[in-house]
């Protein structure tokens, strides 16, 4: 048995004092912090910091949204670039929290403070996405993922403003895909799933950024998650509130956005 708090959206502007209900939360075991607590990683990375330090006995684990991995602006020098950098930090910093765990597509057990262990597993939550209606431009992946970038103006990847000249003007974004969701998908459900058919010690808690049983940002699409059965297992999701549903076996929460009430949530594996 131990206890868990959720939290995410917390979109924390650059020059903000974080509000004081968001550094008072439960006394609890382990704390899922879910993506988009910043509105730039760094603002995010300061609160997680500090909650760190003033809880020293509980065990964090970030997961990161779409503000951490894909930052507004920035265009990827390699693939996962975002990722590779939260993970040096961790091994580089020699201030990093020792409560604190960054994971992506890989699964942590974690020993907590009453000696239970959670195993852990955090992914960003990639759909695959059957169908849609209108322009593909329109979806939330298109407009906030870049995948990749080309200095070559025949790459078919890429859309060039109207008006353009067919002239270099450096690197261009290469936006996300159908197709390239659709292979995120694939990667993170076969981890998912070894994850899952693998026994080992401790409460089995998956973490998703994206919320598969309500999700706002998807809309106007034919979607489909990860079918897995974590039997009375957790799963974690963000963006909009769902308390205690019972989902493919596991009890599904999210806690997103800021306040007294959602900084109260605790819940018992």
């Amino acid at each position: 048995m131990f206890t868990v708090h959720v939290i995410s959206d917390l979109y924390l502007l650059f020059n903000e004092f974080t509000p004081e209900s968001e550094y008072n939360i439960p006394d609890v075991d382990l704390v899922i912090i879910n993506g988009n607590i910043g509105i730039l990683p760094k603002r995010g990375m300061l609160y997680v910091y500090e909650l760190c330090k003033k809880y020293p006995s509980t065990q964090f684990v970030y997961n990161h949204g779409f503000i951490e991995l894909y930052t507004i602006g920035v265009i990827p020098k390699v693939n996962e670039d975002m990722t590779i950098t939260y993970e040096q930090r961790s091994f580089l910093n020699e201030n990093y929290p020792k409560n604190l765990v960054q994971s992506y597509r890989k699964h942590k057990l974690i020993k907590l403070r009453n000696g239970h262990i959670a195993d852990v597993f955090c992914a960003f939550g990639f759909p695959h996405v059957h169908s849609f209606k209108g322009e593909w431009k329109d979806t939330i992946w298109h407009k906030n993922i870049i995948v990749a970038s080309t200095d070559d103006l025949n790459d078919s990847r890429i859309t060039l403003p109207i008006g353009t000249s067919l002239a270099s003007h450096g690197n261009f974004p290469i936006w996300a895909s159908q197709d390239w969701i659709n292979e995120q998908n694939k990667i993170e459900y076969t981890k998912i799933r070894d994850w899952e058919l693998n026994v080992r010690e401790g409460s089995k808690v998956l973490v998703t950024h994206i919320n598969p049983v309500s999700d706002n940002r998807i809309v106007n699409q034919t979607v489909e998650f990860f079918n897995v059965h974590l039997h009375n297992g957790l799963w974690i999701g963000s963006n909009t509130p769902v308390t205690n549903t019972s989902y493919l076996g596991a009890r599904f929460f999210s806690n997103p956005g800021r306040g007294e009430q959602a900084r109260s949530l605790v819940i018992d594996v």
